[in-house]
């Protein structure tokens, strides 16, 4: 039995252009939005005004393959969209029916380097059980839960006391969301662990 679940795709629309994304799912959720508003229709139909929140659920038993994004806007759209079965509403993927899981012992490590800008270190992954950030870099780091992170408003790593002994670390067992980190120095180190 294929897993029923949902995954978040960030994408990146250039100013008056479209763009389509071949994915299988029952619903999609606009999670975030760096415009005011833009077009979006599945599977060829007629694209619908869309904007931050914007959710559709197909009926039971029903399901889109593509989804079709326009920009009329004169800049680029950046947003996330959240797809898959079930329903998605209030931050919350709620799956119903028979959903069968099965546990792995997959993992993934990861060197990020940082930039003065925010960079993603982990995308959301639904089936996550744990992940560490820590920072392996001369100068504290920053991270959150979206791109706005600064240096002045994320959670702070502290720095490594030579670059080679461990900084400050993160660790969470129930967050599957992304994680973005900022560093005030570029070229910071972190080390990113996810199991799941």
């Amino acid at each position: 039995m294929a897993i029923k679940t949902s995954r978040t795709y960030p994408l990146k629309i250039a100013a008056n252009s479209a763009d389509s994304l071949d994915v299988t799912g029952e619903f999609y959720y606009v999670l975030e939005c760096d415009q005011p508003s833009f077009l979006i229709g599945i599977d060829g139909g007629t694209p619908d005004f869309a904007k931050f929140r914007t959710k559709r659920q197909l009926p039971d038993g029903d399901n889109f393959e593509t989804i079709q994004f326009e920009n009329p806007n004169g800049v680029d759209l950046n947003i996330k969209v959240v797809v898959g079965y079930g329903s998605y509403g209030d931050d919350e993927v709620n799956i119903g029916g028979s959903v069968a899981l099965a546990m792995t012992t997959d993992g993934a490590n990861s060197a990020v380097p940082l930039l003065l800008a925010a960079v993603e270190v982990a995308p959301a992954n639904l089936t996550r059980k744990k992940i560490t950030i820590q920072n392996m870099g001369t100068s504290e780091v920053s991270i959150g839960f979206n791109n706005a992170v600064t240096v002045a408003n994320g959670g702070v790593l502290a720095k490594s006391p030579d670059g080679l002994a461990p900084g400050g670390s993160y660790s969470t067992k129930t967050y599957t969301g992304a994680f973005w980190a900022i560093s005030a120095t570029t070229g910071m180190d972190i080390r990113v662990l996810e199991e799941g």
